[in-house]
């Protein structure tokens, strides 16, 4: 009888203790039921929309992307991010350059895990490459406004690859079990300067946890 009763609270304690352990984990994430259950990694994916603030323009240019974060702990992650933005500036009186810029990133992201339940702001660091698509048009100033179309003659259409690096910082925030709606600011600095292509993004985000 005695042994039976042992055995009936070891069992309730070990329930009580794993609940205890998800109920923690629905406030925090993933991250969390990583370490609970023994589990090591775990990933994430999700799509954003960019704010992109290039230094050759006046004004921001539009950017989407979709990104994968590897959890190696609750404190560390490594990830991949594809980007795109698309802008035409005027370079001179009677040229418009348009610029297109596919960005690959790889980063590492250090989270904060100690702060409020759901919350987890974190820092970034890592390297992007740029492939550039730059398209020149020249404007006859002289032309008729009524033929505007053959004013404009596309003379220069060129592709490039540049390397930079980045750096940020973020948060995630726990919207549902298993889903995070992510705000960040990231600095990109090309090495190449030929043009002054440094951008700032303020990106939204939401991930889900797989």
């Amino acid at each position: 009888m005695n042994q039976t009763m042992i055995t009936s609270l070891a069992a309730a304690a070990i329930v009580m203790t794993s609940h205890e352990a998800f109920c923690q984990d629905r406030g925090t994430g993933q991250y969390e039921t990583i370490q609970a259950t023994g589990a090591t990694r775990s990933t994430s994916v999700g799509v954003n929309l960019t704010s992109t603030d290039v230094d050759v323009f006046d004004d921001n240019a539009f950017a989407f992307g979709v990104f994968g974060d590897l959890h190696m702990s609750p404190a560390f992650s490594v990830g991949m991010s594809v980007d795109y933005w698309n802008d035409e500036y005027r370079s001179s009186a009677t040229r418009d350059v348009e610029l297109g810029d596919v960005v690959i990133g790889a980063n590492g992201k250090f989270h904060f895990t100690d702060l409020a339940a759901g919350f987890r702001p974190y820092v970034l660091a890592g390297l992007a490459g740029h492939v550039l698509q730059v398209t020149t048009s020249e404007r006859n100033t002289a032309a008729d406004p009524a033929e505007v179309l053959s004013a404009r003659d596309r003379d220069l259409e060129d592709a490039d690859f540049e390397l930079g690096t980045d750096f940020g910082a973020g948060f995630n925030y726990r919207i549902q079990s298993n889903m995070d709606l992510v705000g960040e600011v990231r600095y990109r600095r090309l090495f190449e300067q030929t043009l002054d292509l440094d951008q700032r993004n303020y990106s939204l985000a939401l991930a889900y946890a797989m």
